[in-house]
């Protein structure tokens, strides 16, 4: 279900924007790519997992010193003359989309008004417990068990 969303939503930014070379989704847990597709014939997924893993130690460090609910990283854009590679973070801080285009042919101003409609449409439908349920199903099973286990030690 997750992996269709994620789909769907590279076919329409794709779709709607020349340029587009690759788009991944990566998870903030274990910083594995859970999607990817390369508009370009080329494998851009190494390159993706690098910069999200910066994406995510960022996140990690302003999680230790900030509320990351409030005003936090959404966002982070890196660019050259050829190309602009943008991470969003998604709005529980589960997963990242990577995007990277061509900087000769695409609208950093158009890539984010389309970015936003795609991701508004796919979180109407996908919610942060099935991210968490689909894609991490060892965590969310285990942590009913050590969460009961530390209330027996300490408040029995």
């Amino acid at each position: 279900m997750i992996l269709d969303e994620f789909k769907r939503y590279t076919e329409q930014i794709g779709a709607q924007l020349s340029g587009i070379l690759s788009v991944s989704f990566i998870g903030t847990e274990h910083g594995e790519i859970l999607y990817n597709q390369s508009f370009s014939g080329l494998d851009y997924s190494a390159t993706a997992k690098f910069e999200a893993e910066i994406a995510k130690n960022a996140l990690q460090e302003i999680r230790y010193i900030d509320n990351i609910h409030e005003d936090s990283l959404r966002e982070i854009t890196i660019s050259n003359n050829e190309q602009i590679h943008v991470i969003y973070v998604s709005k529980d801080f589960d997963y990242l989309i990577h995007i990277i285009t061509d900087a000769t042919k695409v609208n950093y101003g158009l890539l984010s008004i389309i970015h936003k409609q795609c991701y508004e449409a796919m979180t109407k439908v996908v919610t942060f417990d099935e991210v968490q349920n689909e894609l991490y199903p060892e965590v969310t099973k285990e942590a009913p068990k050590k969460e009961s286990h530390f209330r027996k030690l300490f408040f029995s």
